[in-house]
């Protein structure tokens, strides 16, 4: 009777403790979370959609327009480069094109010329695609 009785008591202290990790490392939502969405809506979930590094955006470019060369992207905000999302190994850049994330336009004092920063007028591309404060933009 000993015995299972420590067994017992060291069963209840292992079942504890691993809901207490669990709980701790909140396992239970994420199993949850992960199960529950897919791999597209946890990573817009968790990169943006048109804020932070903007997944969700990049993806939509990257399924709309069929580009083969990698693309410049600039970012406004303090965040890693979202370039790796869809970097092609080997490939070239393509200068003709250019992303713009979380920059908002300015309009210049003349007011026809708009102005998104001092090194990116808008005069100068042809804007494909905007979303909100996130721009898909081509050479002109």
């Amino acid at each position: 009777m000993k015995i299972f009785g420590k067994f017992k008591k060291d069963f209840i202290i292992l079942f504890f403790l691993i809901v207490f990790i669990g709980q701790y490392f909140n396992f239970f939502y994420n199993f949850y979370f992960v199960f529950n969405n897919t791999y597209t809506k946890r990573m817009e979930y968790h990169y943006g959609y048109c804020a932070k590094e903007s997944y969700g955006y990049l993806s939509k470019i990257n399924k709309k327009f069929i580009i083969n060369d990698n693309i410049k992207i600039l970012n406004n905000e303090l965040f890693p480069s979202s370039n790796w999302f869809f970097w092609k190994d080997k490939v070239n850049v393509d200068e003709n094109y250019l992303i713009i994330l979380n920059y908002y336009i300015k309009i210049n004092q003349d007011g026809d010329k708009k102005q998104i920063s001092e090194n990116i007028n808008l005069a100068n591309y042809d804007v494909l695609d905007k979303e909100g404060n996130c721009f898909f933009l081509k050479k002109k």
